[in-house]
């Protein structure tokens, strides 16, 4: 009976000092992330060509990848990437780190009501999927974003968040979290364009064993382990361009014709 409770304590707190380890080094992770992620933001700036005499002309809003967090110069951003190719395009960009859905939503109610583009561009969703946003209130500012959205722009196009589990930043509880939520917010998305009629650039992939950004993280991730690199930005542009490409569209058109 002695042996047995003895026993019974050294599993008991075998799991506890194990567990222990985990929670710390999931801690450890979270911090490493965050800490290198701010220094990120505090260097990037959001890549910008204001031109009146444009022939077209887009406006950009987002989170961190709209500024181009990661990237190693605005240019190699997906803003930056667009003026490189589409020289006849003036882009407007009032991307900001940290930004969610409900947050951009509310800006988009404040845009002037005689504001018209020829493109409204969003890139967001990767901060709700890591802030915990609800799958309901996540829905209801998608709808809502895209309703405003219709109302200042001839065509709306979004690019989100790819599969944020398999970022390198995260330790394997939290990488598993991640991935489910994204999956899960991914599946709203696609329910959601379809339902709005907006151009969705997809950058998600499900399966580790395809995903170049988890394959090779050290090349298509930036230092903090979770966002893009300038050649993760380039990869998720081969995905926007490739999109735009299938659309009869001008800028579809446009691209076709780079090929």
């Amino acid at each position: 009976m002695l042996v047995s409770m003895g026993v019974s304590r050294v599993v008991l707190f075998s799991i506890v000092a194990f567990s222990a380890v985990v929670v710390a080094r999931e801690a450890y992770a979270v911090y490493t992330a965050v800490s290198l992620g701010r220094e990120a933001i505090a260097h990037a700036s959001a890549y910008e060509r204001i031109d009146a005499d444009a022939m077209y002309t887009l406006l950009l809003l987002g989170d961190s990848t709209g500024v181009g967090v990661g990237a190693s110069s605005p240019e190699h951003s997906i803003a930056g990437r667009i003026a490189h190719d589409v020289p006849m395009l003036s882009i407007e960009n009032r991307s900001e780190s940290g930004k969610r859905i409900a947050e951009l939503t509310q800006e988009l109610s404040m845009l002037e009501p005689d504001a018209p583009y020829d493109l409204l561009f969003l890139m967001i969703g990767g901060n709700d999927i890591l802030r915990f946003t609800t799958r309901k209130a996540f829905r209801a500012s998608l709808r809502e974003a895209f309703a405003q959205a219709a109302r200042h722009a001839d065509s709306v196009v979004l690019l989100s968040a790819g599969n944020v589990g398999h970022a390198p930043a995260w330790a394997p509880f939290l990488s598993r979290v991640f991935e489910i939520r994204s999956r899960r917010m991914r599946e709203i998305l696609l329910e959601e364009v379809a339902r709005a009629e907006v151009i969705f650039v997809d950058v998600f992939v499900a399966e580790r064993e395809q995903d170049p950004f988890a394959l090779d993280p050290a090349r298509y991730h930036a230092p903090d382990g979770l966002h893009p690199s300038s050649e993760g930005y380039a990869l998720w542009y081969e995905r926007w361009k490739q999109r735009w490409r299938a659309e009869d569209h001008w800028l579809g058109a446009w691209y076709r014709e780079m090929l």
